[in-house]
C-alpha cells in the first residue's frame, strides 16, 4: 500500500469509531479479540469466509448481531454487521455461543479440498434451514459442484451441500429419519 494512502486511511478509520453522541444497549463484550480485531470494517461476506478459514462456525444470529464458535479454542465471537460490514467483532462469554465446554481435544484435521467461500455458503444455508451449530466436517472440490459434508449440533448429525462458486444447489440431511 502506497505510503502517501496510509494516514489517510488511518484517519477515516478513526474518524468513523467516534461517538456521535447517541446510546445503545450495552455489549456483552468480555474483550476485543485480538486474533479477529482485523475483521472489523470488513465487507460480511469477506468476514464470514475468514471466521470459518479461522476455525469458527455460526452458532446463533439475532438480527444483525451474529455468534460465532471455535470448538478449538473454545472460543465465542460476536459480529455486529451495520452497512453491510462488521461494526465490531469481540470475544464473549461461550454461553452467547450456547456452550458452557472448554476447548475439544486435540483431532485430526477435516479432508477439505473445497473453496472456504462454497463451505462458508454451505454452512449459511444448514445453519438457516436447521437452526442448529455448523461445522464443516469435510469439503471435496470438483468441477460440476463441491460436496460440503457438514455435522449439526453436539451430536454432529451430517448434512451435505452441493455448491458451486458460492451458490448452493442442494442441501440435504443425511440422517435415516425413518430410524428415529
Amino acid at each position: 500500500m502506497n505510503k502517501i494512502m496510509m494516514p489517510f486511511l488511518v484517519a477515516v478509520a478513526v474518524a468513523g469509531c467516534q461517538d456521535a453522541g447517541t446510546t445503545s444497549q450495552a455489549p456483552s463484550l468480555i474483550n476485543p479479540s485480538p486474533g479477529l480485531t482485523d475483521l472489523t470494517g470488513a465487507r460480511a461476506s469477506s468476514g464470514e469466509m475468514a471466521l470459518t478459514s479461522r476455525g469458527y462456525s455460526l452458532a446463533e444470529q439475532k438480527g444483525l448481531t451474529s455468534y460465532y464458535w471455535n470448538a478449538t479454542s473454545g472460543t465465542c465471537a460476536e459480529v455486529v454487521t451495520g452497512d453491510g460490514r462488521y461494526q465490531s467483532v469481540s470475544t464473549v462469554s461461550p454461553a452467547q455461543c450456547g456452550k458452557t465446554a472448554s476447548p475439544l481435544p486435540s483431532s485430526p484435521p477435516a479432508m477439505r479440498s473445497g473453496s472456504q467461500q462454497d463451505e462458508a455458503a454451505c454452512l449459511s444455508a444448514v445453519a438457516s434451514q436447521t437452526g442448529n451449530t455448523v461445522s464443516v466436517t469435510s469439503s471435496e472440490f470438483s468441477e460440476a459442484n463441491t460436496l460440503v459434508m457438514v455435522g449439526v449440533g453436539p451430536q454432529k448429525a451430517p448434512w451435505k451441500c452441493l455448491v458451486s462458486r458460492g451458490r448452493v444447489a442442494e442441501v440435504t440431511s443425511m440422517t435415516d429419519e425413518g430410524a428415529l
